[in-house]
């Protein structure tokens, strides 16, 4: 007979279509379907209101003032007064006020998308044993196929501008070159095919160091010129998925922080003439990317990750 689990967080089917739909809510319905009703009995729970972060109707959970997020997924195992959280919410402070009541409970553990050991010791306000670090994910729902098509010598990007962690655009953008096509705050229409077709696309860290565009780009093949990681997942992120740029900095909050962002441009600049005509790189880069995706972030790896993780928490074979 099937064990009861409780699952507390934000749900959605593939045919409610929504502009902008975040990753967790469709991905839920897929994990929750396809792997989790194989081992558990599923019971969800209600909202009680429509805030930020909405409180959970947590009947016979003993779980007051309990929230969730859009990013953020609980779930409770009553037989072994165990629960496991997994988010890729980036204010780990904040996530923690919000669901604290559940560590006097439940032996819980949250696996989180952006784990920094040295931002987190200033961050998280519990046990550092009881936050580890877990996988990412898009920006959106989906399953792209490989398209990585060079056909236009430029560097791409569109995006955010965020003071701090993007400064480094402002420097880019006055560059007055055919090959340096980069814009902020707008989104072309066709992006996915313009990002396809550029030789080497660009990303930054967004507020903390992982950017749902990394896993998009790794997805389609594209190479991506961006910062050394400084972030942690549960698996190394190797450098020949990515064309890196180290340069001199501090440890921040989103990553390390440029002591010079006219230097740090340089440096990109560089980087891209180094590789922009090296083909056999740019293919070998974007077929390590795309594996590298397949063989670890697509909905069924990071849902056969994350069962795993969740049946030894709960020491249920």
């Amino acid at each position: 007979m099937k064990k009861d689990i409780h699952f507390l967080g934000h749900i959605m089917t593939p045919e409610e279509e929504v502009v902008n739909t975040e990753w967790f809510p469709r991905f839920n319905y897929f994990f929750i379907n396809n792997y989790l009703k194989k081992h558990f009995n599923v019971i969800s729970h209600k909202f009680t209101d429509k805030e930020y972060w909405p409180k959970i109707e947590s009947l016979n959970l003993k779980l007051e003032n309990y929230k969730t997020h859009p990013n953020l997924v609980t779930y409770v195992f009553p037989s072994e007064s165990k629960a496991i959280i997994f988010t890729t919410y980036w204010n780990t402070s904040e996530l923690y006020n919000n669901i604290k009541s559940i560590f006097k409970e439940y032996d819980t553990v949250v696996y989180s998308g952006h784990y920094n050991k040295r931002l987190l010791l200033g961050e998280w306000k519990g046990d550092m044993s009881e936050i580890k670090p877990w996988l990412f994910r898009p920006l959106r729902w989906e399953r792209p196929e490989a398209t990585y098509n060079p056909v236009l010598s430029k560097l791409y990007f569109r995006g955010k501008f965020i003071s701090g962690p993007r400064s480094v655009l402002k420097n880019l953008m006055n560059i007055n070159s055919e090959e340096i096509d980069i814009k902020v705050n707008e989104r072309d229409p066709d992006y996915f095919d313009i990002c396809s077709q550029a030789k080497v696309s660009f990303n930054l860290s967004g507020i903390r160091d992982m950017c749902n565009r990394d896993i998009e780009f790794w997805s389609r093949g594209i190479p991506c010129i961006r910062p050394k990681f400084s972030c942690n997942l549960a698996i190394d992120i190797p450098d020949d998925i990515y064309i890196p740029v180290e340069f001199e900095g501090k440890p921040s909050a989103y990553g390390v922080k440029p002591d010079d962002n006219k230097e740090f441009c340089k440096r990109i600049i560089d980087k891209y003439n180094e590789v922009k005509n090296n083909t056999k790189l740019l293919n070998q880069v974007s077929k390590n990317a795309r594996e590298f995706y397949n063989s670890n972030f697509t909905p069924e790896k990071i849902s056969e990750f994350s069962l795993k993780l969740l049946t030894n928490h709960f020491n249920y074979e």
